[in-house]
C-alpha cells in the first residue's frame, strides 16, 4: 500500500506465424522478459528477471474476434533459480466504432510452487490510432482469493513491421 514509482520493465515481441487475420484462422508466438527496473525499497518489483514464451490462436466470428492464449513464464525466485508460472486466457472483442474495439478477458494464472491461483477478468477499450499504433485501457477484476482485487492498465501496442502483415 506505500508503494510509489515506477515498477519493472517488460519487453517483448510477437510474430504472427500463418494466417493474416481478417476473419481466417491465425496464430502467432510471443517471447517477452522483465527486467528489475524498480527500486528495491519500492515494493513494485521482484528484483528478480522474468521470461515469458506464448503462442496465440485467434478467429473472427461474425463481429467477434476470439483469442486464445496460452503462456510458459519462467520466474526469477530470490532464493536462486525460477519458479514455473502458466497463463490460459480467453479474449473476445467486438468493434464499437471504426478506430474503437472493446474487449473481455477471462483468464487464470497458476503458480505450482507458490500454490497460487489467480483467476481473473478484463473489460477493456482498445484505440487504433494508428495501423501500427494500438492504445488500450482497461480494468482487471480479481475473480480469485490470490487474484487482486482491482488494477488499472494503460498500454501500447507498436508494430515494427509492416502494416496489415
Amino acid at each position: 500500500p506505500d508503494a510509489n514509482g515506477p515498477g519493472d520493465l517488460v519487453l517483448g515481441m510477437r510474430q504472427r506465424l500463418f494466417g493474416a487475420g481478417g476473419g481466417d484462422l491465425s496464430g502467432a508466438l510471443v517471447l517477452s522478459g522483465k527486467l528489475p527496473t524498480a527500486a528495491d525499497s519500492s515494493g513494485l518489483g521482484s528484483g528478480e528477471p522474468d521470461v515469458r514464451l506464448g503462442a496465440i490462436v485467434n478467429r473472427s466470428f461474425g463481429g467477434v474476434g476470439a483469442n486464445l492464449f496460452y503462456q510458459y513464464g519462467a520466474l526469477g525466485d530470490p532464493a536462486g533459480g525460477s519458479d514455473d508460472e502458466h497463463t490460459l486466457t480467453l479474449t473476445l472483442g467486438t468493434p464499437l466504432a471504426a478506430e474503437v474495439t472493446m474487449f473481455a478477458e477471462l483468464g487464470a494464472i497458476w503458480l505450482p510452487e507458490q500454490d497460487q491461483r489467480r483467476v481473473f477478468c478484463i473489460p477493456g477499450l482498445a484505440w487504433t490510432v494508428r495501423p501500427w499504433c494500438v492504445l488500450d485501457c482497461a480494468l482487471n477484476v480479481g475473480l480469485s482469493d490470490d487474484a487482486p482485487d482491482l488494477q488499472l492498465y494503460v498500454g501500447s501496442t507498436i508494430n515494427f513491421g509492416r502494416p496489415g502483415r
